[in-house]
């Protein structure tokens, strides 16, 4: 499913996410598995990536608490679903709500996977769109530069973060250029 996603194939990659989280919510004791906690974080990623923010919000929502009750305290998935959710609130035009969200997901990994990490940089770019669009300038732009030379630089790849980070910067820049 995560591969038809990547391919652009939303659809079957919904259907067949959403045939696992009915299969492992049958499987699941009281209070859900780690197992479907993971598999609704990752219905939710496909579905905001197709445009579902309604289905995404709820999906990441549902996980969040499984996720921090199955996994162990340390594990960098617990910031997962809080990064899903820091974007489907960016896209929802919530970006207060998508700005403490990402700040807890950097929260969350920096102590595990360090400042160099790819990931870091991703949410530090999106707390600078969420700052920009909190009409933040001053405070979003230590962010959006410094996250965007990092995705750049890397060598993880993925266009529809460096995409973004981009077209946030480039605002940034034009309304910094604004009399």
């Amino acid at each position: 499913a995560l591969a038809l996603a990547k391919a652009e194939d939303y659809e079957q990659a919904t259907t067949i996410l959403e045939e696992v989280v009915a299969i492992r919510r049958d499987l699941a004791p009281e209070g859900g598995s780690a197992n479907l906690a993971t598999s609704l974080k990752n219905l939710a990623t496909v579905q905001h990536m197709a445009g579902d923010y309604a289905a995404a919000l709820e999906s990441a929502l549902e996980s969040l608490p499984m996720i921090e009750r199955q996994l162990p305290p340390g594990s960098a998935y617990q910031a997962t679903p809080h990064f899903t959710l820091s974007l489907i609130y960016l896209d929802t035009g919530e970006p207060a709500k998508a700005e403490v969200a990402a700040r807890r997901s950097l929260e969350l990994l920096l102590p595990i996977i360090g400042e160099d990490h790819y990931q870091v940089a991703v949410n530090r770019c999106v707390i600078g769109e969420a700052l920009l669009n909190q009409g933040k300038l001053e405070q979003s732009a230590p962010y959006l530069e410094p996250a965007l030379t990092a995705l750049l630089a890397a060598e993880t790849s993925v266009p529809r973060y460096e995409k973004r980070c981009q077209a946030a910067y480039e605002r940034s820049l034009a309304a910094r250029e604004q009399p």
